[in-house]
C-alpha cells in the first residue's frame, strides 16, 4: 500500500476581524438586542463566549435577517442558555 501525500488544503482566509467584548455587545445592540447593562453582558460573554451563546439567539431573531425581534433583551438569551445548561446537567446526572 502506498502512502498518500497530504492534501493541500490551502490557507484559510478570515475576512471578519476579531472583536473584543465591548465590540460584540455593540454588534448585538446594532442588531436590535436590548442590553440595559453592558458590563453585565460583557461579563457573561467573557465567561460563556459569544459563539457558545450565539445558537441561543436563533429563536429570538427575525426569520429574514440577523436582526432581533422587537423587545428582546440580553437576559432572554441568558435565561434560555441557563435553562438548557441545567437540563443537560440533569440528563448527565440521571
Amino acid at each position: 500500500m502506498s502512502q498518500q501525500e497530504p492534501r493541500d488544503r490551502g490557507q484559510a482566509v478570515y475576512n471578519k476581524p476579531a472583536l473584543n467584548h465591548p465590540d460584540l455587545v455593540a454588534l448585538m445592540q446594532d442588531r436590535g438586542l436590548l442590553i440595559p447593562d453592558t458590563a453585565h453582558a460583557e461579563r457573561h460573554l467573557r465567561n460563556i463566549g459569544f459563539y457558545r451563546l450565539s445558537p441561543y439567539t436563533i429563536p429570538f431573531k427575525r426569520h429574514d435577517s440577523d436582526k432581533f425581534r422587537d423587545g428582546i433583551v440580553f437576559d432572554d438569551l441568558l435565561n434560555l442558555y441557563f435553562f438548557d445548561r441545567k437540563l443537560r446537567l440533569l440528563n448527565i446526572t440521571y
